[in-house]
């Protein structure tokens, strides 16, 4: 959802998104699996299309492509930055784009609610802390 949430956001900010890498890709997940259903619908209500997105382990290949690499939770930085140490300074909370330091709840298996609140607050995020993401690239 972050990956589509932030192309949007370089759209309203008419900042062209080809000039930028922008992927996705799961600290604990399975290659190739389509999007949770509630992602789905949260993403079209924000006109937003996950119809066509397919789940991707991260590697250090993908890591190695990005300047910087935001997750979501503190125990996905934490495994990031120890299985790639030579990576950790990339690796950063999408919470400390904004100057603070809190986890976004992720909400894999859960109900619709929790989908919602999750794009919400990455939306937000993005949204304010497009200046320190700038900052980083």
């Amino acid at each position: 959802m972050a990956e589509k949430i932030f192309e949007k956001i370089l759209s309203e900010k008419e900042i062209p998104s080809s000039t930028w890498n922008i992927s996705s890709a799961g600290t604990w997940t399975i290659n190739g699996q389509n999007a949770e259903k509630h992602a789905i619908k949260t993403m079209k209500e924000m006109g937003l299309d996950l119809y066509q997105h397919k789940t991707r382990i991260i590697t250090r290949q993908i890591l190695a492509t990005q300047n910087l690499i935001l997750v979501m939770e503190t125990q996905h930085k934490e495994a990031l930055q120890y299985e790639f140490p030579d990576m950790s300074d990339r690796v950063f909370l999408l919470s400390q784009m904004v100057n603070e330091e809190y986890n976004i709840d992720d909400p894999f298996r859960k109900h619709m609610r929790a989908f919602r609140n999750c794009a919400n607050q990455m939306y937000g995020i993005l949204n304010h802390g497009i200046g320190s993401i700038i900052h980083f690239i």
